[in-house]
């Protein structure tokens, strides 16, 4: 496993103990649960579907997931077994949710496995997320979806001084790069065409779906 990846790996051991208690602060977490819930709207799920949560972490949009779907086949994958666990007790009321440990960049599934995939809070913590994008494109069967809810740079406005302000302190304390461009890293992407992106909190956070062509 490359070094970056280890790193990525202990971080979110360490965190998975208390992630939930910051992850659920009162000034963000009923935001985070309506942008959650409008981008597995973005999934376009019907009958059976097949959907696949990458970097799940603490698995908190998964029973949204299952709740909009209940007879989805639905599978969430992350490197960090702390991370699994806590994601695990939080859906062990779920038979249709499967948690594996896998690496983002290098999924296990065959092509064209799943109708969709999401990515939410996670594109920005990943060592290498154009391999990650790459891999979610190449798991999901042409025209299914590929959704992305992510922190980014504002286009306009005032939110832009926050952002910058905030990114160092991401970069050190979370190690998380919210200064990310998921456009351009898209951009990059063969067989896919970008169908809507929706912005959030001042432009900060962003929702971009893709499909799978």
């Amino acid at each position: 496993m490359p070094d970056a990846l280890k790193k990525v790996e202990r971080r979110y051991d360490r965190w998975s103990r208390f992630y939930d208690l910051v992850d659920s602060a009162p000034l963000l977490s009923g935001r985070q649960r309506e942008w959650k819930r409008l981008a597995v709207e973005d999934l376009n799920m019907s009958d059976g579907h097949r959907v696949l949560d990458i970097g799940t972490g603490s698995g908190e949009i998964l029973p949204i997931i299952a709740e909009k779907a209940p007879d989805a086949e639905i599978v969430g994958v992350d490197i960090s077994k702390g991370m699994l666990e806590v994601a695990s007790e939080r859906t062990r009321n779920y038979e249709n949710i499967k948690l594996m440990r896998e690496n983002v960049s290098s999924l296990s599934f065959p092509d064209n496995y799943f109708d969709s995939a999401i990515a939410s809070f996670a594109m920005t913590t990943f060592p290498d997320p154009l391999a990650a994008l790459k891999e979610a494109v190449r798991v999901v069967r042409p025209g299914g979806r590929i959704v992305v809810l992510d922190t980014g740079k504002p286009e306009k406005g005032a939110a832009r001084i926050t952002h910058r302000m905030m990114t160092p302190v991401a970069r050190v304390f979370g190690r998380t790069h919210i200064d990310r461009d998921i456009m351009e890293l898209a951009a990059q992407v063969e067989g896919i065409k970008r169908l809507k992106e929706r912005r959030h909190y001042g432009g900060m956070v962003y929702c971009a779906v893709w499909e799978r062509e």
